[in-house]
């Protein structure tokens, strides 16, 4: 029975460590070259910068000090507790699955968000390259999301947290969690959904209450697949999963 985090041994070498200085190290070398590190970022799939391996690379990159600090603490404190009940290989693959498909949902929500921006412009005869070309060099109100889309490509592990995050409330539903605007810890099997009712919220009406240019699709995306993927992985196990 999974009981708790006494079981978690202290190891250095572990999948949770490596990946977190993949991330320190590619934050360094961004700040070093002067964020030239934007050619690993996601960018949307139609644009001249997208290359395939953006699916993986993006996970490494990320937008800022705070942004790469709290990813890093999410991966942290609860990937290796996953990592050590299951293994360092399968939570690698994991990890991977939820980042990559977290990406996927976000370019599926993307591409239908920017096929309806761009409409308009399709109705007045503007071709989709001549379409491309505006949005690349043309900065125009009326197609501000089309725009955003196209020109703002995606960095971070926030997809892959979220698909921790879903696996570790379902393993250990009643660990309570600590969130700093709440004066008293919330069991994970209500702190989790409610963080992705947020996301859901803020994906629907475009207000977020954690700030702006945060890819709130690709947070739902890898805590579905991160749940799917554990629901797989524990009866596999055949481990029972309350704490």
């Amino acid at each position: 029975m999974l009981t708790g985090f006494e079981s978690v041994k202290l190891n250095y070498f572990t999948a949770t460590n490596v990946l977190i200085a993949l991330c320190a190290t590619v934050f360094l070398l961004e700040m070093l070259t002067l964020n030239s590190t934007t050619h690993l970022a996601l960018h949307y799939w139609q644009s001249p910068s997208f290359h395939p391996w953006q699916f993986l690379s993006h996970l490494f990159v990320h937008g800022g000090l705070m942004h790469l600090v709290f990813n890093m603490l999410g991966l942290w404190m609860f990937g290796r507790v996953l990592e050590q009940v299951w293994g360092t290989v399968r939570f690698l693959l994991f990890y991977l699955v939820c980042g990559i498909g977290a990406a996927l949902v976000y370019q599926l929500v993307n591409h239908y968000q920017f096929q309806a921006a761009i409409q308009p412009l399709l109705d007045a005869g503007v071709s989709l390259k001549d379409v491309f070309q505006i949005l690349a060099y043309v900065q125009f109100p009326s197609s501000e999301q089309a725009v955003r889309i196209f020109s703002s490509p995606v960095v971070g592990a926030s997809g892959a947290i979220y698909g921790i995050l879903a696996g570790f409330a379902y393993c250990f539903p009643n660990h309570k969690l600590i969130f700093l605007l709440l004066p008293w810890p919330v069991p994970a099997k209500f702190f989790v959904p409610a963080l992705l009712a947020f996301d859901l919220y803020a994906s629907v009406t475009g207000f977020s209450v954690f700030g702006a240019n945060i890819a709130h699709e690709a947070h739902i995306g890898g805590a579905v697949i991160g749940f799917l993927l554990t629901l797989v992985i524990m009866r596999k196990r055949k481990l029972p999963v309350k704490d």
